[in-house]
């Protein structure tokens, strides 16, 4: 019994901080701590997302940075232009993102979006 407790603690604790494969190697989480991911985030018209690499997208700055390993997508570059269609004045798992080549316009990769990761600098 108390090895189903402490095993269901440890999924539980284990949960609340995710550690991210997709986060690896990106330069602007180094040094933050991830918490608990969220279903959607409120955005200022004044930020926008960015490609972090082709499977990852990351949204904020300063203290709080958010990282949303875009389920199922991939072949976004780092030059793309994303176009958002949010759904109310949120972006939140589910919305639907796509990218257009910056030099040619072309149309590029597209999916629905998944849960925000939160990096915070300690």
């Amino acid at each position: 019994m108390r090895l189903l407790i402490l095993g269901a603690v440890a999924l539980l604790l284990g949960g609340a901080a995710p550690k991210s494969e997709t986060a690896a190697g990106i330069a602007e989480l180094a040094g933050r701590t991830a918490g608990p991911p969220q279903k959607c985030i409120t955005f200022e018209q004044s930020e926008s997302m960015r490609v972090a690499r082709s499977n990852a997208l990351i949204y904020g700055h300063g203290r709080t940075i958010y990282l949303n390993s875009a389920p199922g997508c991939s072949g976004f570059k780092s030059s793309d232009v994303l176009i958002l269609q949010p759904i109310g004045s949120r972006y939140c798992r589910g919305d639907f993102v796509r990218s257009r080549d910056n030099i040619s316009g072309l149309p590029g990769a597209g999916c629905r979006i998944g849960d925000f990761i939160p990096y915070t600098r300690n």
